[in-house]
């Protein structure tokens, strides 16, 4: 970091008073301020598990779920019903129907951060470490993501149809729990291959159904389950970097203004060294759109990562998120009978249960990692067995 020695002058940040922090605590009604962050943070969390695994079986029957069930309530006792009605249409919308509304919404996101970074960011950067190119990164994460948003948006999933049926059949054995032999799709008309899903929304067969992306308004299948990964991976790239910006340019603002070393005024008149609630709340005041950017970015980056780690597991193991929740439903009904007749049971001997095997299709790390990442390679060798 550069202390002295540039010719462009630092940013105009306004002169630093002794007594500054001062007048904040009345306008946040004598409530700290690291609170109210600290509750934002938890409200947009909560509301970033639900928008991004709102069909995990966790967020439908755990903790999560309660909390959403509870919300739901509460929005149905206090909104008047007709409210209640348009937003369950448009709910049912956006998560029932194939439209771009959530691929607008994320292009809406993604062109907001890097408009505050443009805006806010940029001037201070420049301003303080003018010989540093802070554009080139950025532009170039920004570019690809959106490029493997494009092809995520657009990519065959691995519809399976009737031309294709064939083929799809001969790929993956049927396991006998997940998947059973002769099982109809009504919609398609034809058996489903092991390992297919029928996608409600997108109306179609799905060959090694993960889930369907509201964001990408497409499901994610064998075709582009790596475009999946590629796209999380640079998504997550893209919001550290501007985290790191974020941070650095309130870092440099703090540093060269003077405000680490002030000295706050007490009520009594005492001179005290400034706290960090105090240092954060100032830059807030001063910077409203970089502390939020920060914030969210920093809680973002930490649970799409975490997604990301799970995906990716998912790979390494030659596992679906549809099939985790096969297994999971399997497992609860199981264990459900199990826990209805243990007193019928009792006098009788256990019968020998063949064990639920959780990784059916687990052919060692680097095939599995192969099936993913060259997914056509892996279905043309199989589709000269099923020509044989």
């Amino acid at each position: 970091m550069k202390s002295s020695n540039y010719s462009s002058p630092a940013p105009d940040l306004g002169p630093v008073h002794l007594n500054f922090f001062s007048y904040y605590g009345r306008m946040l009604f004598a409530m700290e301020f690291l609170t109210l962050l600290i509750g934002y943070l938890l409200v947009f969390s909560f509301f970033t598990v639900v928008c991004i695994c709102g069909d995990h079986p966790s967020c439908i029957n755990g903790p999560i779920g309660w909390v959403k069930r509870s919300l739901t309530k509460a929005f149905f006792c206090l909104i008047p019903k007709q409210i209640v009605d348009l937003g369950t249409r448009f709910v049912y919308y956006v998560y029932q129907q194939r439209n771009p509304t959530m691929q607008i919404v994320f292009g809406i996101l993604v062109l907001s951060g890097h408009a505050i970074v443009v805006i806010d960011i940029f001037p201070i950067l420049y301003g303080i470490f003018h010989d540093d190119n802070h554009v080139l990164v950025p532009m170039l994460l920004l570019f690809l993501n959106l490029f493997v948003f494009y092809k995520l948006c657009g990519a065959d999933p691995g519809e399976i149809t009737k031309d294709n049926h064939g083929v799809y059949s001969f790929i993956y054995p049927y396991d006998g729990a997940i998947y059973q032999k002769k099982t109809i799709c009504k919609t398609c008309n034809f058996s489903k291959p092991a390992r297919s899903k029928h996608c409600s929304v997108c109306n179609r067969c799905v060959h090694r159904f993960d889930h369907h992306c509201v964001w990408t308004n497409n499901c994610i299948g064998a075709l582009n389950n790596h475009y999946f990964l590629a796209f999380l991976i640079t998504l997550i790239m893209m919001c550290v970097n501007g985290f790191y910006m974020a941070l650095r340019s309130i870092v440099s603002i703090a540093q060269y203004s003077g405000m680490v070393d002030a000295l706050i005024m007490q009520a009594n008149g005492k001179m005290t060294p400034v706290t960090l609630s105090a240092l954060v709340q100032h830059l807030f005041m001063q910077f409203p759109r970089i502390i939020f950017l920060m914030a969210s970015l920093s809680v973002l980056s930490l649970l799409m990562a975490g997604f990301t780690v799970y995906h990716l597991y998912l790979m390494f193991t030659n596992q679906t998120s549809n099939e985790r929740y096969k297994i999971g439903s399997i497992k609860n009904s199981e264990r459900c009978c199990r826990k209805e007749n243990t007193e019928a049971t009792q006098s009788k001997k256990p019968n020998k249960r063949k064990t639920l095997n959780t990784r059916p299709y687990n052919q060692g790390f680097l095939k599995n990692i192969a099936q993913v990442l060259f997914p056509k390679n892996y279905i043309e060798k199989h589709k000269k067995v099923s020509h044989r």
